[in-house]
């Protein structure tokens, strides 16, 4: 059986420079960094997945946050345009470096979309509108969805960067969510664990069965161990000082 792929990116000497909401507070050590994504790619093969490592380049600082640059849809890849304008530079070489391997689509102005608000559940994609993801953007996405028999969900995001920030997914009916950053009947027929006083609930659905949740989130792993689930964790603490998490570090083939 073909395992699914996983797309990556290389950790460039300029990640000291990512984008933050605040500045981090020691910087970001590129060194650690580097030895933690070799880490997180260790668990995602350990989990199943065939792991290919794609270049970042110098001036692009924020290259490693993969997953806001395209969505998965089966076999076609919808390249995104973020909403953060120093980061539109990235889509192309991911499109460039992918073309062979799905037909590409592409999220076209006044759209924004970033793949970190586009969360893939079974046969429904919700799409976070924040501020990096616009109207427009979920129009487009919405359109080439739909050739594919994949509904989308709009789910206008509060204080929180993307939707993926605040809500993932741990298989394909089970949610973990921060509560108060969306409505919460968006997500109704779904089984949901809340995750109380903790804003950031980010985690990866492998594909052996297994959940990746950051080393830091402590409650978050005792919630999705309480219910029944086999927990794989992971530092990534520099990354989750830029503002980063688990399923933002890579593509997946797997979930869209």
């Amino acid at each position: 059986m073909t395992r699914p792929a996983a797309f990556v990116r290389s950790v460039p000497d300029s990640f000291a420079g990512a984008l933050t909401g605040v500045s981090p507070a020691p910087d970001i050590d590129v060194v650690h960094a580097r030895e933690q994504h070799r880490r997180y790619i260790a668990c995602l093969e350990q989990g199943g997945f065939d792991v290919e490592i794609l270049d970042t380049p110098a001036d692009f600082p924020d290259g490693p946050f993969i997953e806001d640059t395209a969505v998965y849809l089966s076999g076609t890849l919808v390249l995104t345009r973020p909403g953060a304008p120093s980061r539109r530079g990235e889509v192309f070489g991911v499109g460039e470096a992918l073309a062979e391997r799905a037909v590409l689509r592409s999220i076209e102005p006044p759209g924004t979309l970033e793949g970190g608000d586009v969360l893939r559940v079974g046969g429904r994609l919700y799409v976070g509108l924040s501020s990096r993801t616009n109207d427009e953007g979920l129009r487009q996405l919405t359109v080439i969805a739909a050739r594919q028999g994949i509904e989308t969900v709009a789910v206008p995001v509060r204080n929180a960067l993307h939707l993926k920030s605040v809500a993932t997914a741990v298989d394909g009916e089970t949610l973990v969510a921060a509560p108060g950053h969306f409505d919460r009947d968006v997500f109704a027929g779904l089984r949901t664990l809340w995750v109380d006083g903790q804003n950031e609930v980010n985690v990866l659905n492998l594909p052996d069965g297994r959940v990746l949740i950051p080393a830091s989130k402590t409650l978050l792993q005792e919630i999705v161990t309480g219910a029944g689930y086999r927990v794989l964790t992971v530092d990534v603490s520099e990354f989750e000082n830029a503002d980063g998490g688990l399923t933002c570090l890579s593509l997946r083939a797997n979930d869209g």
